[in-house]
């Protein structure tokens, strides 16, 4: 009997120490009136939307017209119908490239598919539910549609043909009505730059023919301010729900302010940058089989309901994780401002999203509240790739770079036309620097990529491989 008291008397003891050391060491959320604007975001059901495209090319005649974006709404249109032909994707007929480009003569439309978009995302998120089939290719690079109602596809360097598809009849309609006639040019480098290569045309590097005019400068401005009580709360609130009460906080050496429920059973840490992280256990009675489509409607949902919903992200890429020997999915997804991606080289730009087991296992998103253009700056006049290699600061780098790549380079009359033969992709990008997105371009040679500020085409950047 006397050990029964004994016993009750410690674990009373250690409870109460575990209470009171608790209230030294945190501060409790309590005291503040939370905000109104706490609606919570219903369920997504349809997340075909996800599925989007990095580029399109469209021919008219012996002109080719490229838009990184998704130009009058044309893949949107026709993606049902594409996503409902792809679903016999096992059954396509395997063509040569000569024909899979001649397929693109008159009036046609190709699809560049982003490279983290796998064949099954593509099938399962585009077509909202799952496939119960193994497609023939891992991933799908390029989707062609003309105006003789044909559909082509490429993966990698194979080609194929889907001789019976859903597409509607108006295809050669909508590509021919598309209001392009006011866009930008892109030519290939050898036409561009006067060059010759050996360079396969699925290689192809488009260079664009005229300056860009609304390429600007855009500042940010961040949705979470530490100083203010109720960004922190209206953060907390949709991370913890009616569980907020429950809660302790703390701060750690760099002035983050972090949010603990339970044991840790779900924890929020929100960075002075407005960096948020979200980490949850995974309960074990609770583990579901990973499921692509229901994983990803997940972890949208989580998108929509830790941050507003916002236009400016989209699905960069799907990986297959595992913790603690449970399956689940890793979920990118990135900014794009005015169809440009944003690239970040200080800090998480986009949202990544873990769900493992069924459950959301991790969360973090670098939050900007809106966008707004900054004066305009008048850009060089000179198209961007002569002003990036005929800056002698610029090339000395690369060329310093080249040479250590390839032993075999010698530095005479002939590595100038080496380096441009070796150009390998161009494109337009916003660098995220916190308080604004610098407007650049990205100048792949090889392996390595080069980012020029697109006002005086100084480097800001480079990844050197």
């Amino acid at each position: 009997m006397k050990e029964s008291v004994k016993s009750f008397i410690m674990v009373s003891l250690t409870g109460l120490l575990i209470v009171l050391i608790g209230t030294l060491w945190f501060e409790p959320v309590r005291g503040y009136e939370l905000p109104k604007d706490t609606t919570k975001v219903s369920p997504v059901t349809d997340v075909s939307y996800l599925i989007d495209v990095a580029s399109v090319n469209i021919v008219d005649g012996d002109q080719i017209k490229t838009f990184f974006c998704d130009v009058g709404n044309l893949f949107n249109y026709l993606k049902p119908y594409i996503v409902s032909s792809m679903m016999n994707m096992n059954q396509a007929l395997a063509i040569s490239g000569e024909q899979y480009y001649a397929a693109q003569s008159g009036h046609s439309a190709e699809f560049i598919m982003r490279k983290g978009v796998t064949s099954e995302l593509f099938l399962e998120v585009g077509s909202n539910s799952d496939i119960i089939f193994k497609p023939r290719e891992s991933a799908i690079s390029a989707i062609v549609v003309n105006d003789k109602n044909q559909l082509f596809f490429r993966a990698q360097d194979r080609y194929y043909q889907l001789e019976n598809n859903d597409l509607p009849r108006d295809c050669g309609v909508q590509i021919a009505n598309l209001d392009i006639d006011d866009a930008v040019v892109y030519n290939t480098i050898e036409k561009q730059l006067k060059i010759e290569s050996n360079r396969p045309k699925l290689e192809s590097v488009l260079l664009p023919s005229a300056v860009v005019a609304d390429f600007t400068p855009v500042k940010v401005i961040s949705e979470v301010d530490l100083q203010r009580e109720e960004h922190i709360l209206a953060i907390a609130d949709k991370v913890f729900g009616s569980r907020i009460n429950f809660v302790r906080r703390f701060f750690d050496v760099n002035g983050s302010v972090v949010m603990l429920y339970g044991y840790g059973e779900r924890a929020l840490k929100v960075s002075p940058d407005g960096t948020v992280i979200v980490e949850q256990k995974i309960d074990a009675d609770k583990v579901e089989d990973a499921n692509l489509l229901k994983d990803i409607k997940l972890a949208y949902d989580i998108v929509n309901s830790y941050g507003e919903q916002s236009q400016n992200l989209y699905l960069k890429s799907v990986s297959a994780i595992s913790k603690d020997d449970i399956a689940g999915f890793s979920f990118d997804f990135g900014y794009k401002i005015n169809d440009y991606d944003v690239i970040s080289f200080d800090a998480i730009s986009g949202v990544r999203v873990e769900v493992v087991g069924g459950q959301l296992s991790s969360y973090k998103r670098h939050y900007k509240a809106f966008y707004a253009r900054v004066d305009n700056v008048a850009p060089m006049q000179t198209l961007p790739i002569f002003s990036i290699m005929n800056n002698q600061a610029n090339y000395d780098v690369i060329l310093a770079d080249f040479a250590a790549a390839h032993p075999d380079f010698i530095n005479d009359e002939r590595a100038f036309m080496q380096i441009l033969t070796a150009i390998s992709g161009f494109k337009m990008v916003y660098i995220d620097r916190l308080e604004s997105l610098v407007p650049a371009y990205c100048l792949a040679i090889d392996e390595s990529k080069y980012y020029f500020d697109a006002r005086d085409f100084s480097l800001i950047e480079k990844d050197v491989r």
